[in-house]
Order: structure tokens, then C-alpha cells, then sequence
């Protein structure tokens, strides 16, 4: 119990410490009977937080705070109005977003291909017109403003690399 409380401010993943212990000490009783397991529920479990979810006003004012992102003329501002608006319409991720690779977004077929998502897999997600019309919209501005020195990667940071988080 002392190991699986530690640290003190982690209570989250208390439980699961004390789980695995708990596994291994059933192990350990299959040839050391005098083993002590420790029963289920001695600590609390750990409860997800609720996911805030951004109403449409505060979606129009951070897609608008994006669009007067310096400079003026740069590819900042359409990175960020883009990503941020693609991230609302299909509810990705933003590791996911921002890997996307150039080969990942068929805009003639209207979608996504998301690799290697959370637990190592990938999906396809359908695109709105809108959206897609977004996106091509994004893409030309990008070429348009740094031809050949793109990342392969579909947004791409105000010099041409990768976006970092």
C-alpha cells in the first residue's frame, strides 16, 4: 500500500498500481500459498474528467483569433484557422491532425487517412464539401507561398517544416 500511494499528488493512478501489484501477487500465491493478495477496492478508482466541449461561439473566436495571427502575409494564420477548424468539424485529435502526411488527405475522394492513431491503429474519415474545400483552399495558399520547401506533412509550420506542438 505504501509503494501504490506514491507519489502523494497522483492519486489517479493509485488503483492502478495497486492493480498490478495485485496481479503479481496471485501469481506468486500459485506456488507461495502464505502470499497475501489485496482485495479489490481498497483504493479509490480513477474517474475520467469530463471533456469540455467548445460551443460554436468560442469555435468562431478562436478560428477568427487565428486569422490575425502575425505576419500578415504569412501562412501562419490559414495553418492554424485550417487545423483548428478541421480538428472541430471531425472531432480528431491534434497529434492526429497535425501528422497528417500530404498522401493522408485525398481531397477528390473526400477523406482522411489517420495512422497509427491511439492503440496503434488507423481510420478513414469522411470529409464534408466544406471541409474539403478548406483544405484545398490550404493547400494551394502553402504551395503558393513555399513551393518545394514544404515537410511532407500536410500543415507545415510558417518556414515549411513540421508543426510542433
Amino acid at each position: 500500500m505504501e509503494w501504490a500511494t506514491l507519489p502523494p499528488d497522483r492519486h489517479a493512478s493509485w488503483a492502478l498500481r495497486l492493480s498490478d501489484v495485485r496481479g503479481f501477487a496471485r501469481h506468486v500465491a500459485n506456488f507461495d500459498p502464505r502470499t497475501e493478495v489485496p482485495p479489490v477496492g481498497m483504493l479509490p478508482g480513477w474517474k475520467r474528467a469530463k471533456p469540455y466541449v467548445y460551443s460554436d461561439a468560442e469555435i468562431l473566436a478562436l478560428l477568427t483569433a487565428a486569422l490575425a495571427l502575425p505576419p500578415a502575409d504569412g501562412l501562419r494564420r490559414w495553418t492554424y484557422h485550417t487545423l483548428f477548424g478541421l480538428i472541430a468539424v471531425t472531432g480528431m485529435r491534434i497529434s492526429e491532425a497535425m501528422g497528417l502526411e500530404r498522401d493522408d488527405v485525398d481531397l477528390d475522394a473526400g477523406v482522411l487517412t489517420v495512422r497509427l492513431t491511439k492503440f496503434g491503429k488507423s481510420r478513414l474519415v469522411p470529409l464534408h464539401p466544406t471541409t474539403r474545400t478548406a483544405l484545398r483552399d490550404y493547400a494551394r495558399r502553402r504551395d503558393a507561398l513555399l513551393g518545394s520547401r514544404c515537410a511532407s506533412t500536410f500543415f507545415v509550420a510558417e518556414q515549411g517544416g513540421r508543426l510542433l506542438h
